[in-house]
């Protein structure tokens, strides 16, 4: 019995600790206080794309993006298309909305995508973050 409970205790701690793990990288993906949300008329997954790219140094990969778009997603309007092709069609409403600021998002072929520096200072001020 003893080596049950202990076997029971640390399988607990390890939930806790894999709890806290999936917490910190939620928070890294889009962080509560991100500056972005309700700014431009952005849906939760645009400022979450928005946050990942502008606080990302060099290159936001696809990978990290596409998780951004399954985290972010609303689930009852998934139409089950390509993951990949849905965060292009993301990206391309976030560089849309950006546009008319003067802000770009580059695309780095078959890696991801990537804010240049210049233009992350001009989010920085027109969100005034």
């Amino acid at each position: 019995m003893t080596m049950q409970m202990n076997e029971v205790e640390f399988l607990k701690a390890r939930i806790s600790e894999l709890e806290e793990e999936i917490r910190q990288l939620k928070d890294d993906l889009c962080p509560p206080d991100n500056p972005f949300v309700g700014k431009l008329g952005m849906s939760m997954q645009l400022a979450c794309l928005l946050w990942t790219l502008y606080s990302t140094p060099g290159i936001a990969t696809n990978e990290r993006l596409n998780v951004v778009i399954v985290r972010y997603g609303q689930r009852e309007s998934d139409d089950g298309s390509d993951l990949s092709l849905r965060t292009k069609v993301r990206i391309t409403h976030l560089r849309h909305k950006l546009r008319k600021y003067g802000i770009s998002i580059n695309n780095v072929w078959a890696v991801g995508y990537r804010m240049p520096d210049e233009d992350k200072a001009k989010l920085k001020q027109v969100m005034e973050i």
